[in-house]
């Protein structure tokens, strides 16, 4: 009784399959999500702006103290005034092309090439690099930016430790 399958060389292993998959579905949200939105960069837009109307209701009725609550006021104003329909589509531009990027290199990565996880790479800086060309170095770029990078450094990170399998 053999205890010890050999995996033929050639197969993906169990692991790359399921993080293939995990970014096959990441990546395909975000790429049908932002293909909407640049389809309909007002309605999302108004989305946006209703949601940073409500947020700066709610915190003049939280109980902190002063200068928090100013600055959190003064963050979601910042954000509330550069969130224009054409941000918003041009944001939706680099988030598209970001993900078909990373959707292009998971492809090469399913197939055990090595080059996909480069172009995982590329994909994810433009993802994370973007908000800063469009938004400029203020807190809004940054904490899309953060948010971003630690899905994609956990992926890439995952898919690193699979580069040994591709080819």
């Amino acid at each position: 009784m053999a205890l010890f399958i050999k995996q033929d060389e050639s197969k993906r292993p169990t692991f790359l399959t399921v993080i293939c998959i995990i970014s096959f579905i990441i990546n395909g949200f975000s790429f049908v999500n932002n293909m909407a939105v640049f389809n309909d960069p007002a309605k999302e837009s108004a989305i946006l702006l209703t949601e940073m109307q409500t947020q700066q209701t709610s915190i003049r009725g939280v109980k902190a103290d002063p200068a928090t609550k100013d600055q959190l006021s003064q963050m979601l104003t910042t954000f509330t005034n550069t969130i224009s329909t054409p941000m918003v589509k041009k944001m939706s531009l680099y988030s598209v092309v970001a993900a078909f990027i990373c959707l292009m290199g998971t492809s090469l990565m399913w197939r055990l090439k090595k080059s996909g996880f480069h172009f995982f790479i590329v994909g994810t800086l433009i993802g994370v690099i973007s908000p800063f060309i469009l938004f400029g170095g203020n807190g809004l770029s940054l904490l899309i930016a953060l948010i971003m990078s630690l899905i994609w450094l956990v992926l890439i990170s995952l898919f690193a430790v699979n580069l040994k399998f591709m080819e």
